[in-house]
């Protein structure tokens, strides 16, 4: 899925979450999401890449991202 949530406004983006969040709950398939939503992103992802520029600058877990707040303010705005 590539940015699903762009252009949403704040509700169809929670149904949006919502909808791949089922999917997610079903395991019957895997999801590729291409997400600028960072809250969705983690809400959503087991595994994550960060890329710049076409590099990848985080490889990891959610759970490892949030305990990166270098990479979460030089490359996320965060």
């Amino acid at each position: 899925m590539d940015e699903p949530t762009e252009g949403l406004s704040p509700l169809f983006v929670k149904e949006v979450g919502r909808a791949i969040q089922s999917l997610k709950k079903e395991g019957k398939l895997s999801i590729l999401l291409v997400e600028q939503n960072l809250a969705i992103g983690l809400k959503l992802a087991d595994y994550m890449y960060i890329m710049n520029k076409g590099v990848i600058v985080f490889e990891g877990l959610s759970d490892e991202l949030l305990k990166r707040p270098d990479i979460q303010s030089t490359y996320l705005g965060v």
